[in-house]
């Protein structure tokens, strides 16, 4: 009674327990780049942040139409990275996102509800 088993991470596992008993599983996985990019860009459309636009008044027309240059790569970039170095923006989105449940939970509301 009051054993807890911690099976480290990418080692597949499956339990039985041999008398009755309550089990709980608890996973714990930290997010890969492109969840956190893509829940960052959602919260930077929910909030209507990033509203400034490109802007190169030293951009002139070029024999190639599509050509592009590392320097209008590099102010693109860092027309994006500056929300990331928006440290409220960022960390409103970073404690929002950690503290929201990864899985829809069925709860039944609280009664009384709390105020």
């Amino acid at each position: 009674p009051g054993d807890i088993l911690y099976i480290p991470p990418g080692c597949p596992h499956e339990g039985y327990a041999v008398e009755n008993a309550l089990n709980y599983s608890v996973g714990f996985r930290a997010p890969n780049q492109q969840d956190l990019l893509s829940s960052f860009a959602d919260h930077v459309i929910d909030t209507e942040s990033g509203q400034k636009r490109y802007t190169d008044h030293n951009l002139v027309t070029r024999a190639s139409k599509g050509e592009l240059t590392n320097n209008e790569a590099k102010k693109v970039k860092h027309l994006i990275a500056s929300m990331l170095e928006d440290d409220g923006l960022f960390k409103q989105w970073l404690g929002k996102t950690l503290s929201q449940p990864k899985h829809e939970m069925d709860l039944a509301p609280v009664e009384p509800a709390f105020s």
